[in-house]
């Protein structure tokens, strides 16, 4: 059945049939998905796996190790540390490609990652090729030229050209590393676990080993290839030595700095956002203790087309309603890096998923907010540790209540946040997943020569 006409369908199923006769049709459809899909992802999950080997056959004792990573949205690059790793010595040659997002929010928000990312590779320093607007055609001649041993791709998910995702995954040795801290769990788990592209995958660099598992469980192709690291962003977020720097606004005393990060999505199998409920209490909430608070807001970048859409909300009132956030001499908007944001801060209010466990490494109070439609039923077994390691906020009277103690000099929940650091953190990144990471690929490419001195050494 043709996409359109399909999507065209499903529209019509949601909104006039009855449910008695919805159900059944939606069975059938998804049904029919899953019989096209199947026969792809066991070549992608039993078939590929031998290609794999015999391009890694062929790259063995490759000096350098040549690695390209594809960007496409800066929520989603979180491989900084790998690529600053790589550069450090003479063992890899690293190229960023910058490509075209590409999804419902349309172009202005495609044209708007890419000049975040942009910016951000210029002031890292990074080898980049920038493909946002070349056509399939040249961008195969780019990949051909750059001819890479391996490609990490930054999302799973098709968000970017086919040229990008579907062909450089049948004929690369790819590697991901996931873009959040694999917190949740929703519907059947697939489309975290068990998509085609998640099956394509030479290797994937696990945050924890709750996310391995899940592999193994869910996954077609198994936890074969799946190595268990750490997120590599989270690395800075450990550092307590050197200096951090934000571009706080200046304030006539001191004042608490808290960040508040909303997240965007609320979807049946899928409840996270809280925003579309306490918005404009928070609003008000800045507004009454603005002489003892500066804010900023962190939202997540499919929040201001997603509540210009929203029925509760609409184009003027979302306008208005950042232009607050945006304008008040007490408050800004963040969408860039945050990592000196985090390190600066005294404090976090939020929904959003990643951020659950990457704020705890600043080990400083964090405060969760659920509503009546939003609860914990989504979050795996390391996300519900990491919950248990927060306050958490269901009205805007548990908002107030978590900064009244904060401006009292108290730390909610600072034991518990501990032992989650100390006992479920830090053996994870004790050494640095961005190291772990390059080990690993050096073993891989390694010689038959040189493997055999390793073992010898073991």
């Amino acid at each position: 059945m043709p996409k359109a006409i399909t999507s065209s369908f499903r529209a019509v199923i949601v909104k006039v049939m009855p449910p008695f006769v919805k159900k059944p049709i939606k069975k059938c459809l998804s049904l029919a998905v899953h019989l096209k899909v199947f026969p792809k992802k066991v070549y992608m999950a039993l078939v590929l796996p031998l290609k794999h080997e015999r391009l890694l056959t062929k790259a063995k004792g490759a000096e350098p190790i040549r690695v390209l990573f594809v960007a496409s949205s800066f929520a989603s690059w979180k491989v900084d540390q790998v690529v600053a790793a790589m550069r450090t010595g003479s063992r890899f040659e690293t190229t960023v490609l910058l490509g075209r997002l590409s999804n419902r929010m349309g172009e202005a928000i495609a044209a708007d990652e890419h000049r975040k990312l942009s910016s951000h590779f210029k002031n890292k320093g990074f080898d980049v090729v920038d493909t946002f607007n070349m056509d399939d055609a040249e961008i195969r001649e780019t990949i051909r030229q750059i001819d890479p041993h391996v490609v990490f791709i930054t999302n799973p998910h098709s968000l970017i050209t086919k040229a990008l995702h579907q062909e450089i995954l049948s004929q690369r040795l790819t590697c991901y590393v996931p873009y959040h801290h694999e917190v949740v769990a929703y519907g059947n788990n697939r489309e975290q676990y068990d998509q085609l592209s998640h099956n394509a995958l030479w290797k994937v660099f696990a945050p924890h080993q709750t996310s391995r598992s899940y592999y193994r469980k869910i996954r077609m192709k198994g936890d074969k290839g799946v190595v268990v690291t750490g997120l590599p962003a989270c690395e800075p977020l450990f550092e307590r030595s050197r200096r951090f720097y934000y571009h706080w606004k200046s304030q006539a005393g001191d004042k608490l700095r808290i960040i508040w990060a909303p997240h965007w999505l609320i979807r049946p199998d899928l409840k996270l956002a809280t925003i579309y409920e306490l918005g404009d209490a928070m609003k008000d909430l800045a507004w009454r203790y603005r002489d003892k608070v500066e804010w900023v807001m962190r939202p997540h970048p499919f929040l201001k087309p997603t509540m210009v859409n929203h029925p509760g909300w609409g184009k003027d009132k979302t306008d208005e309603f950042f232009k607050f956030w945006t304008e008040s001499d007490f408050a800004q908007i963040e969408e860039g890096d945050y990592i000196d944001l985090f390190q600066t801060s005294d404090a976090m209010i939020h929904d959003s998923g990643s951020f659950l466990a990457e704020y705890l490494c600043v080990d400083k109070p964090v405060m969760y907010l659920k509503t009546e439609t939003t609860a914990e039923n989504y979050l795996n077994e390391f996300g519900q540790l990491a919950l248990n390691a927060c306050e958490i906020g269901r009205s805007i009277a548990d908002i107030e209540w978590f900064i009244n103690r904060l401006l009292a000099g108290e730390d909610p929940n600072k034991d518990k946040r501990k032992t989650f650091i100390n006992e479920t953190l830090m053996p994870l990144y004790a050494e640095p997943p961005s190291q772990k990471i390059c080990q690993e690929l050096i073993g891989d490419f390694a010689s038959t020569t040189e493997q055999s001195v390793q073992k010898v050494h073991r």
